[in-house]
């Protein structure tokens, strides 16, 4: 959490995170997930490739972008990536063409403020908060220009405001929602060191949900493991996990689990029309089983699918 001080501050790189644990978490599910319920040779093909040499990476993507230069999506991994790697400056840059290139899409806005902040100086916090405001312009519920905008209201000494929305957002948290410990945690310090009393205010923690119980959580190793493949591979294995899942379940439909767990998939991918496909794939899937149906709709509702 940022601390409260001047503009020209610059917020500790560590809480930049709010996005990237969903991309990170959500890896390591469907990894686990997969070897669980593939035979071992062909789990043994899904595990992750060794690790590269970040900077090899960042070359290859530097390299790629230049015959593709109008990539915006190219443009955004390699912010992303030079972030991981602590090269804020060349990630704000990377950030601000994928930006041009699509200046509607909230997240590329809000990594854009995100890399504000970090770099500080005079003017940033003006500046990230327009940008932040502008990515909900485009995605009211996005949870990260949320979390920034009352850290920054908190830096300013508006620790209730700060406080109160932060508590909203946790409110609003879909089920399984990857940032809500961090989100949380925020709440927790920003009371305890402006002695707020938020006794009774914060939601109960979530209780395994019929979305979350039929899907594995990772274990700590794997959460580590997941943490070791180079920036520039985690979207791609992400893609390609999910992808082949989706393979899978076209080919073995009858697998309740296996809906469950595409439907959160698309939903941490920001894909709705994913995710609802997949509702209704497997609705059909087990046209003849009320049941089954129902446990669908209702994990459906509770990630927040359109229905």
């Amino acid at each position: 959490m940022a601390e409260a001080t001047q503009t020209k501050r610059r917020i500790s790189p560590a809480t930049i995170a709010l996005v990237v644990a969903g991309l990170i978490a959500l890896a390591a599910i469907i990894y686990a997930a997969s070897r669980s319920a593939e035979p071992e040779a062909v789990a043994n093909q899904a595990a992750p490739a060794q690790p590269t040499d970040p900077a090899q990476s960042i070359a290859a993507m530097r390299q790629r972008l230049a015959q593709d230069p109008d990539n915006h999506r190219g443009w955004h991994l390699l912010g992303y990536t030079l972030q991981q790697t602590g090269q804020f400056a060349e990630a704000r840059q990377a950030y601000q063409r994928a930006m041009q290139l699509q200046p509607d899409n909230p997240d590329y806005i809000a990594s854009l403020g995100e890399m504000i902040l970090v770099l500080g100086g005079e003017g940033a916090d003006q500046e990230a908060e327009a940008l932040f405001r502008r990515a909900l312009e485009f995605r009211r519920d996005h949870p990260a220009p949320r979390y920034y905008l009352a850290i920054l209201k908190d830096t300013k000494g508006q620790h209730k405001e700060a406080v109160d929305e932060l508590i909203a957002l946790l409110k609003e948290a879909p089920a399984g929602a990857m940032w809500e410990t961090q989100v949380r945690d925020a709440v927790e310090k920003i009371a305890r060191t402006n002695k707020i009393d938020i006794a009774g205010r914060l939601p109960d923690r979530p209780a395994p949900s019929a979305a979350s119980a039929a899907i594995p959580g990772p274990t700590r190793e794997q959460m580590e493991a997941a943490r070791n493949i180079p920036p520039s591979q985690q979207d791609e294995m992400v893609k390609g996990m999910v992808d082949r899942l989706a393979t899978r379940l076209q080919q073995s439909p009858r697998d309740e689990r296996g809906w469950m767990m595409l439907m959160r998939s698309r939903m941490v991918q920001n894909d709705r029309e994913g995710a609802t496909a997949a509702l209704r794939s497997g609705l059909a899937a087990f046209g003849d089983d009320a049941a089954v149906q129902q446990r669908l709709r209702t994990a459906a509702g509770e990630l927040g699918i359109p229905q």
